[in-house]
C-alpha cells in the first residue's frame, strides 16, 4: 500500500477526509466503487454483495428472481454456467447423460464427447482412432493418419516422423525433403524456420549465433565486431546494450539502469531525470510519481499552484468541471463517469441508477421493475418460464 499524503495521495492511496483516492474504502456518505451498499445509497453498485431484493453480479440467486447469472449457483430447474446439468437444462461443462454428453464429458453411443472416446458413428476430435477413423492426436491408421501420428506410405500426419520419401513437420530432414525445423541438407543447404547453421550456408536460424561470413545477428543472437548493432534481445556490448540487457555508458537498455546522459524506459530516477514509474523529482516528476510545484504528474493531485485536477481528481474551485471519474460538487453538478445523478441532471451517467424521470438504465446499472438490467432477463420472461 502507499502510504497517503496530506496533501498529495498516490494511485491508490488511503483516502484522506477531503478527498478519497480511486478504489478508497466506503464512507458513510460516499460508498467506494467496490463496496458496500449504505443507507443513504442502498442500491449496490458494480460487484457488491447481494440483498435479499437484490442478487449481486456473481450472487446467489433469490427467490424474487430465480434465474442465475453469470457464474452463480445452479438450481433445481435452472443450473449455473458452469454447474451441474440438471435434466431439463445441462451446463456448458456438464457432466454427461445419456440423452446429452457435456462438452468435455465422456462420450455416449449417441453422441461422444468433444474430447471423449470416439463411437463406431462418430469419433471424438482427439478420440482414439479406430480402423476406418483415427482421432485427431491418435495413432495413425493404413488408410488415415492421425494428426500428429505417424505417417503412412499414402498420407503422412502434421507432425509425424519422417520417412524416407516424407519426413514430418518438425521431424528429421530427409534426403529428398528436410523439415520445416530440420537440419540443412547437401541438396538443400538452404535451411529453414529454425534450423542450425551449415558450412555450406552460413546463413544463421531465426535463433542461432551469427557466422564469419553473415555477421548480422539474428532475432536473440550475438552482437559481431562488423555489426556491431544487435537485434531484438541479444546481449549488450560496451558500444550498443541488448534490449533487456542492462545499460552501458552510452546507451541504456529499454529496462536497464538509467545513465547520466541517456535514462532508459522505467529505469530508476535521478536528480535530473525520473524513471518512468518512479519517485518524481524536483526538476520532473514521473508518470506515475508525486507532482512537484512546477510540474504535476499524470494522476497528480492538484496543487495551489496548479489547480487543474488530475486524471482521477476532484474539482477545484479554480476549475469546477470535474474530469473523468471526479465527484459532483454543488458548482459544477454534472456526475462523474460513475456517478450519481443529480437533481439538476436526472440523465444517468455510465454506470448510474436509473430515476424516475429516466427509467431507462444504462450499462450495467441494476435492474428496475419495469426495465431488467444488461446481464439478466426480464421479469416478465422469467414469470412466462
Amino acid at each position: 500500500e502507499c502510504s497517503e499524503t496530506k496533501t498529495r495521495p498516490r494511485h491508490l492511496e488511503i483516502k484522506t477526509e477531503s478527498r478519497p483516492r480511486h478504489l478508497e474504502i466506503k464512507t458513510e456518505s460516499r460508498p467506494r466503487h467496490l463496496g458496500i451498499e449504505t443507507e443513504s445509497r442502498p442500491r449496490p453498485r458494480h460487484l457488491e454483495i447481494k440483498t435479499e431484493t437484490r442478487p449481486r453480479h456473481l450472487g446467489i440467486e433469490t427467490e424474487s428472481r430465480p434465474r442465475p447469472r453469470h457464474l452463480e449457483i445452479k438450481t433445481e430447474t435452472r443450473p449455473r454456467h458452469l454447474g451441474i446439468e440438471t435434466e431439463s437444462r445441462p451446463r456448458h461443462l456438464e457432466i454427461e447423460t445419456e440423452s446429452r454428453p457435456r462438452h468435455l464429458g465422456i462420450e455416449t453411443e449417441s453422441r461422444p464427447r468433444h474430447l471423449g472416446i470416439e463411437t463406431e458413428s462418430r469419433p471424438r476430435h482427439l478420440e482414439i482412432e479406430t480402423e476406418s477413423r483415427p482421432r485427431h492426436l491418435g495413432i495413425e491408421t493404413e488408410t488415415r493418419p492421425r494428426h500428429l501420428g505417424i505417417e503412412t506410405e499414402t498420407r503422412p500426419r502434421h507432425l509425424e516422423i519422417e520417412t524416407e520419401t516424407r519426413p514430418r513437420h518438425l521431424g528429421i530432414e530427409t534426403e529428398s525433403r528436410p523439415r520445416l525445423l530440420e537440419i540443412e541438407t547437401e541438396s538443400r543447404p538452404r535451411p529453414r524456420h529454425l534450423e542450425i547453421e551449415t558450412e555450406s550456408r552460413p546463413r544463421p536460424r531465426h535463433l542461432g549465433i551469427e557466422t564469419e561470413s553473415r555477421p548480422r545477428p539474428r532475432h536473440l543472437g550475438i552482437e559481431t565486431e562488423s555489426r556491431p548493432r544487435p537485434r531484438h534481445l541479444e546481449i549488450e556490448t560496451e558500444t550498443r546494450p541488448r534490449h533487456l540487457g542492462i545499460e552501458t555508458e552510452t546507451r541504456p537498455t529499454h529496462l536497464g539502469i538509467e545513465t547520466e546522459s541517456r535514462p532508459r524506459h522505467l529505469e530508476i530516477e535521478t536528480e535530473t531525470r525520473p524513471r518512468h514509474l518512479g519517485i518524481e523529482t524536483e526538476t520532473r516528476p514521473t508518470h506515475l510519481g508525486i507532482e512537484t510545484e512546477s510540474r504535476p504528474r499524470h494522476l497528480e493531485i492538484e496543487t495551489e499552484s496548479r489547480p487543474r485536477p488530475r486524471h482521477l481528481g476532484i474539482e477545484t474551485e479554480s476549475r469546477p468541471r470535474p474530469r473523468h471519474l471526479e465527484i459532483e460538487t454543488e458548482s459544477r453538478p454534472r456526475p462523474r463517469h460513475l456517478g450519481i445523478e443529480t437533481e439538476s441532471r436526472p440523465r444517468p451517467r455510465h454506470l448510474e441508477i436509473e430515476t424516475e424521470s429516466r427509467p431507462r438504465p444504462r450499462h450495467l446499472e441494476i435492474e428496475t421493475e419495469s426495465r431488467p438490467r444488461h446481464l439478466r432477463s426480464r421479469l416478465s420472461q422469467d414469470q412466462d418460464i
